[in-house]
């Protein structure tokens, strides 16, 4: 078997919530009244308490009226070529030889040339996912996945210490690059990094998905042949890190990821998906954070009955407006017609004690709406509104099971998931084929909905 060999990179030596130096020296900093001060000091790239492209330095000359320094737009440049506007949060006055300034960048901080043929860069708290062998020296392990999308290639690459640096992060928290990402043209050409701000959003998007919250590309090395010519430090929203199981089969690999990258591609970039999708997948993420259960119950049926309007009105056309916002077109039957029209089962599972509710509720989704209206609209006394937390756990993950598949049939997505409402307590054994395949394949038992 040909096994690739891991590339060489310096973005492998970040270490778990370490700070990333990214300058050292002086830097001048330019307001938009064209008054300048040089100041020397350091940029780091911090990330905790929380992610952020910091600045300090002590104040060398041009400081002269430092109270109105904080309510002006400055940009900093440095000598060995980085530039970004900043925001200045502290002037520190205490003599002429020691007044110190701290701020952050806004955006990004970059230096270098846009003309490109590879681009390299750092994916920051991904998943553990196993792919295609690959190995550094004598190691050989499970952590390439290649993306193919139009003229594109894109590489994702493990880091080869996976192990410790996931025991770390499984232990401490907050953020580290899991992954490496190499990015170029199928035939090699150069390309302007301009054309790839959109692809590598969509890579982020996809991922996350995958992760289920936000997942983030921070450092980015740009290279000509062999030479680098662009140096970009970026902090995205990124999710700190939290070990948690999504809808990805047992064990986590990259079996079908391809295909759902071209599908997520496609519908990123048509614009009736694109500011949809980013808010349902928010919302999303939002069904893993550490928040009261209720919360997350109604944005989730929030996310389905947006998924409802977008794609059986505005996509495919199987309701009309009138017909989608008519009177007695409840939630229930909006999110019922989404899941019917999707292939996808919706009866109340048998886990979570959901089982007691069966013979109050006419299916899962009646049992989530009726949960999120006691929510929205509490009335006291009710089998509802007294429902313990336990119960409300379940009726969260058969709404979050709901919106997973809805989300992957219009990804078109045909591989296994986990089955987060299957009675079986080992993972792998949760391992089922999506329902709309089953429908497909008439030869297969349908087994998700048991």
């Amino acid at each position: 078997m040909d096994v690739s060999e891991i590339i060489s990179s310096s973005i492998f030596d970040y270490q778990v919530n370490t700070p990333i130096t990214i300058y050292e020296g002086e830097m001048l900093l330019t307001s938009e009244h064209e008054k300048s001060i040089l100041i020397n000091g350091k940029i780091e790239l911090n990330w905790l308490p929380v992610p952020q492209l910091y600045f300090e330095g002590y104040v060398i000359k041009g400081l002269s009226d430092y109270f109105h320094l904080k309510f002006v737009n400055y940009n900093l440049s440095t000598n060995s070529g980085f530039s970004s506007g900043i925001m200045i949060t502290s002037v520190t006055h205490a003599s002429d030889t020691s007044n110190k300034i701290e701020g952050i960048c806004k955006n990004e901080i970059s230096k270098g040339s846009n003309e490109l043929t590879k681009l390299e860069f750092g994916i920051v708290n991904f998943i553990n996912m196993h792919g295609d062998f690959i190995k550094k020296g004598a190691l050989n392990y499970t952590g390439r996945t290649e993306l193919l999308y139009k003229d594109w290639k894109i590489t994702i690459i493990k880091r080869y210490d996976c192990k410790s640096y996931y025991e770390q992060l499984n232990k401490k928290g907050g953020y580290g690059v899991t992954h490496i990402g190499v990015l170029e043209k199928l035939n090699k050409s150069s390309f302007n990094y301009s054309d790839v701000i959109d692809l590598l959003e969509n890579v982020s998007w996809v991922l996350s998905f995958c992760a289920g919250r936000s997942v983030g590309i921070s450092v980015l090395n740009g290279f000509n042949g062999e030479h680098l010519v662009r140096t970009i430090y970026q902090l995205p929203i990124i999710t700190d890190w939290k070990k948690q199981t999504t809808w990805l089969a047992h064990p986590v690999t990259d079996v079908g990821i391809n295909d759902l990258f071209i599908n997520f591609n496609q519908l990123l970039n048509n614009p009736l998906w694109t500011k949809t999708i980013k808010i349902i997948l928010l919302w999303y993420f939002d069904c893993y954070v550490s928040t009261y259960t209720e919360n997350k119950i109604v944005t989730t049926q929030m996310a389905l009955e947006m998924l409802a309007w977008t794609y059986l009105v505005e996509d495919q056309a199987i309701l009309t407006k009138q017909e989608f916002k008519a009177r007695d077109m409840t939630a229930y039957k909006r999110i019922k017609k989404l899941l019917e029209t999707q292939s996808i089962k919706f009866d109340i599972p048998d886990v979570h004690s959901l089982t007691t509710y069966k013979n109050k509720c006419d299916d899962g989704i009646h049992l989530l709406t009726r949960v999120r209206n006691s929510i929205a609209h509490p009335v006291k006394e009710t089998d509802i509104a007294s429902m313990n937390s336990t119960i409300k756990y379940g009726v969260l993950c058969m709404g979050t099971q709901f919106l997973e598949l809805s989300i992957l049939h219009i990804l078109k997505y045909k591989s296994e998931i986990h089955n987060r409402l299957s009675p079986s307590k080992w993972l792998g054994e949760t391992n089922q084929l999506v329902p709309w395949v089953i429908v497909e394949n008439k030869d297969v038992k349908p087994d998700l909905d048991e």
